[in-house]
């Protein structure tokens, strides 16, 4: 099963967003952004499952996520075609 990572430079945004998506009825998890993700230092995500990626997305434009990432198994691919 594919997941997908919306990623944000600090804890506060994807708080704020994770709130956001858990009052749209979703179900949000917001974790360290992974290492191999990270364009510097540090950062957060918030991981989503593929059946709510882009109802998520329209709920985190606001946020200001930075990035979005699938992953699929062990392979990550960033997905850039829906990125505004």
């Amino acid at each position: 099963m594919k997941e997908y990572y919306f990623t944000f430079r600090s804890v506060t945004r994807a708080m704020e967003a994770e709130k956001r998506l858990k009052q749209a009825g979703m179900n949000p998890y917001v974790l360290r952004t992974p290492a191999e993700l990270r364009k510097k230092g540090c950062g957060y995500s918030i991981r989503i499952r593929e059946t709510e990626w882009e109802p998520a997305r329209a709920v985190v434009t606001d946020e200001g996520f930075e990035r979005l990432f699938r992953k699929d198994g062990s392979k990550w691919e960033e997905v850039t075609q829906y990125v505004f």
